[in-house]
Parts: structure tokens; C-alpha cells; sequence
């Protein structure tokens, strides 16, 4: 999803900071992406931090504000293509190589920090109306897919009957965390399906709201004028 100038000046925006937190350009590219499904805003004072190990790096240099700005130019693009619905999962008919692999789980750990900027929006409650029960299984297990991506040691708690369902052994973490991998997709797609439903029952609320705040005018009736009510009489004797 990066153009090759975003990657150049992203990569030189990351190299300015020395922390050992901060972010790769794949683990940013997942990060954005997340950001930008995120049904909420959120203001960059607390998005960007993240991205640089925790604290924004002092800028003292006209480039890196420069670089700073690729950033935010990045990011309202991002959000920009999931309103028209033109944000797909980067890796998406790729082959699983050595490299790939690992630009995968990277991009995966970005996308899940950006969830977890706002936990509350991406858990369902069970008894939800607007979901079937099959549904909120696939939003679970969406996140289920993300956490034992990111950490493979709670895979055997996550997946307690993965032997029964997708017949390898949750005890193998490699090869369960390979199996994880081919489900990435599914797992970022159900989630942004899942936030496109919130995106829109918000917007109704405030439609709802927007109907009930503007107040209706209605056209002035004369006190000699005949009486809405329908009575045949002048409205100043009738209703008025």
C-alpha cells in the first residue's frame, strides 16, 4: 500500500529516532492500516508516539518536518481508501517466501498495536443483536489469529481444538503459527467488515440525532384565519 516514496521518506522519518520500540516501515504500513479502519478518531498526539518507541523524537531539522508531513499525508491517504472502500490487504495472492514471512508478521504486530489503541471498539458483546453467532465466532477468532501471530506462546491456550478443526497440533508453535498466517487476510478482512458495520450505525446516529436537534418551522396562521383543526371556525375563537 506504500508508493516507493512514501517507503524512502517513512524509512528516513523511522531512522531518526534510536529506539529500540519503534516501529519497521512494515510494522507502520500494518499500523496505518489499523488506524485507518479504526471506527473513531483519533488524534495523532496519541497515534504518533507509538510509531517512535513511545515519545516523538525531538525535530529540529526542516527535513524532518518534512518527513513528518509524508507521514500525515500517508495516513489521511489510508483512511481516504477505506472510506471508498479502495484498502486491501497488502499481501493478498503473494506466495509465503523466507521474506514475506517475516514482512507479515511485522505488518501483523503494526495492524494489532493500532487496534489496541481502542480495544473497546473491536469486542463485540455476545448478545449482540446486529450479529449472528456465526459472525461474532469470526470477529473472535479474527483477533484470536492476531494475538497468537504476535504471541506464539498463548497459541495453545487460544487454540485448544486446532488439531480437531485445522488439523495440526497447537503444541507445534512453527507450524501453528505458519497455519495463522495463511488466515492473516481472513482475519483483516472480517475485522474490516466488522468496523465498516460500526462506521455505519454511527453515522445513523448522528443522521438520528442531527433530524431530532433541527427544529421544524411551520408556516404562520393569522388570528382571522380559518383554524387548522379542521372546525370551520376563525383560529382566533378556535384552537388559537
Amino acid at each position: 500500500m506504500l508508493t516507493k516514496s512514501e517507503q524512502n521518506r517513512l524509512s528516513s522519518l523511522l531512522a531518526l529516532t534510536d529506539s529500540d520500540d519503534a516501529l519497521t516501515l512494515c510494522e507502520l504500513e500494518g499500523y496505518l492500516f489499523g488506524l485507518a479502519i479504526t471506527p473513531e478518531a483519533i488524534v495523532p498526539s496519541e497515534w504518533m508516539p507509538p510509531i517512535f518507541g513511545g515519545e516523538m523524537p525531538t525535530f529540529d531539522s526542516m527535513k524532518a518536518e518534512t518527513l513528518t508531513g509524508t507521514l500525515m499525508r500517508t495516513y489521511n491517504r489510508f483512511c481516504t481508501k477505506n472510506y471508498n472502500d479502495e484498502l486491501f490487504f497488502p499481501f493478498e495472492g503473494k506466495k509465503l517466501t523466507t521474506n514475506s514471512v517475516g514482512n507479515r508478521l511485522e505488518w501483523a504486530y503494526g495492524f494489532q498495536r493500532a487496534l489496541l489503541l481502542r480495544p473497546r471498539l473491536w469486542t463485540p458483546p455476545e448478545n449482540d443483536p446486529g450479529l449472528t453467532g456465526e459472525q461474532h465466532h469470526d470477529i473472535m477468532m479474527s483477533h484470536a489469529i492476531l494475538i497468537g501471530l504476535n504471541a506464539p506462546d498463548e497459541i495453545s491456550n487460544l487454540f485448544v481444538d486446532m488439531d480437531d478443526k485445522l488439523g495440526i497440533d497447537p503444541k507445534d508453535t512453527i507450524q501453528a503459527r505458519a497455519s495463522l498466517l495463511t488466515q492473516l487476510h481472513h482475519a483483516v478482512t472480517v475485522l474490516q467488515w466488522y468496523s465498516a458495520r460500526k462506521e455505519e450505525a454511527r453515522r445513523k446516529r448522528i443522521e438520528q440525532i442531527s433530524r431530532i436537534a433541527t427544529p421544524t418551522t411551520s408556516e404562520k396562521i393569522g388570528r382571522n384565519g380559518p383554524c387548522p383543526c379542521g372546525s370551520g371556525k376563525k383560529f382566533k375563537k378556535c384552537c388559537g
